[in-house]
């Protein structure tokens, strides 16, 4: 019960986040979201349609494509997120509207909203729009890539935010938009999973001492020197962000003379890190 507990506070607050974004700093601006949300602020300028009703209305037709074509688990989640989203924005449009610097409220509109997709698809709610479209699209047509399809239809909504302002600003401020709303996401979600990999040669008897005072599992490889030929032993350790430097001090203090490596590592799963049935995202 708590473990649904705190998985139902982060959707909402992942939620509240997007919405917040949306409605008080990015529409009020002139500026266009990608995907299905700027596709319903069209709606919204051109019909008076209410913006989560116009989100909820685009996205329905893809959910039930999904449910045919992609599963029931990818439609449910979709349709779990469409609403979530669609309530969030109809309750944060009541709220008054940023009042600042306009580069200002579409940079703090990016990162708000950025953080709040990032809280949901961590949850695994997806929510839908041109994701959803592109994998549809790429189940029908597998050669087109996944991340091109998802460019060119957020460029499309953008372009057509520019017609309905009518000002090339609107199309510069939506692209500045996508491009730290897409890395503010990005490093939520890697960073939920990065970590460091670290390989080190040693003569001495490392593995004890950092499994003891590091804390970290040790895989033990078998190495040869190529230029010696002698045999030695490769300590193989993935360690969480931040955590190499404590490792390099053990290693040297107790052995001066090792040699270490220590790569980034993208994404680290199993025990001790994360899970990788959580961290699966449709």
């Amino acid at each position: 019960m708590k473990k649904y507990g705190s998985a139902v506070i982060t959707v909402a607050l992942g939620a509240a986040l997007y919405g917040l974004g949306i409605c008080v700093f990015i529409n009020p601006q002139r500026v266009l979201m990608g995907g299905a949300t700027g596709l319903a602020t069209v709606l919204e300028i051109w019909f008076r349609l209410p913006l989560g009703l116009g989100l909820l209305l685009i996205n329905l037709p893809l959910v039930l494509l999904a449910y045919f074509f992609l599963g029931k688990r990818t439609a449910l989640f979709s349709m779990l997120g469409t609403v979530i989203l669609s309530v969030s924005l109809e309750i944060f449009a009541l709220m008054p509207p940023f009042q600042g610097d306009r580069l200002l409220s579409v940079l703090s509109g990016a990162a708000l909203s950025g953080a709040g997709t990032g809280l949901l698809c961590g949850k695994g709610v997806t929510t839908g729009g041109s994701d959803l479209l592109a994998l549809l699209l790429q189940k029908k047509f597998p050669a087109l890539s996944f991340g091109g399809m998802v460019l060119i239809i957020d460029v499309a909504v953008v372009l057509l935010g520019g017609l309905v302002y009518g000002e090339l600003e609107t199309v510069l401020y939506s692209v500045l938009l996508a491009t730290v709303y897409t890395v503010v996401l990005n490093t939520y979600l890697k960073g939920r999973t990065a970590g460091r990999m670290v390989w080190i040669v040693s003569a001495k008897e490392l593995a004890a001492i950092i499994t003891r005072e590091a804390g970290r599992g040790v895989t033990v490889l078998q190495g040869k020197g190529g230029y010696t030929g002698d045999g030695r032993a490769v300590l193989l350790c993935a360690l969480a962000t931040g955590e190499e430097k404590k490792l390099r001090k053990i290693v040297y203090h107790a052995d001066p003379a090792a040699f270490m490596v220590v790569a980034e590592a993208t994404e680290i799963l199993g025990f001790g890190f994360a899970d990788p049935g959580k961290e699966k995202i449709q």
